[in-house]
């Protein structure tokens, strides 16, 4: 099973991640493996009022403005896009909440649900250091 692409940090209630991972477990052949990652507090951390243009050419402009609250773990970043049509601009925007999983938790999660870590990866496939921004697990079904 992979899930990638920080989704699971869009679990923000505390027992999401619990859920997520008994029910991988149900689902995975003895032997299995489940790999996937997810931003740590290390990521949001750079997301203190953080403002950007993450986009800017052709008719569209996308700006972001990132915030993360370390007392609740949770980060939240407002996608404003604008589009011109060749007449006029048009405005819409997004909020995408997040919660900066700590590694303690994601193992006791793990732990319930009987499923091993096996490895802390970076995107780019080199051991991951305590603070990494992004961190990839690959963790293991018992047979």
């Amino acid at each position: 099973i992979t899930c990638l692409y920080d989704s699971l940090n869009y679990l923000t209630e505390p027992d999401d991640l619990s859920q997520v991972f008994c029910a991988a477990a149900r689902l995975l052949a003895p032997g299995g493996q489940l790999i996937f990652d997810l931003n740590t507090s290390y990521e949001y951390m750079r997301w203190d009022e953080c403002d950007q243009v993450v986009y800017d050419a052709h008719g569209l402009l996308v700006y972001n403005r990132l915030s993360y609250d370390q007392s609740t773990q949770l980060a939240r970043g407002h996608i404003v896009w604008f589009n011109y049509d060749g007449q006029c601009w048009w405005r819409d925007e997004e909020v995408h909440l997040q919660r900066a999983w700590h590694e303690t938790a994601i193992t006791s999660a793990l732990a319930r649900a009987g499923l091993t870590l096996l490895a802390r990866r970076t995107p780019t496939w080199a051991p991951a250091a305590p603070d990494a921004t992004r961190v990839v697990y690959i963790v293991w079904s018992p047979v």
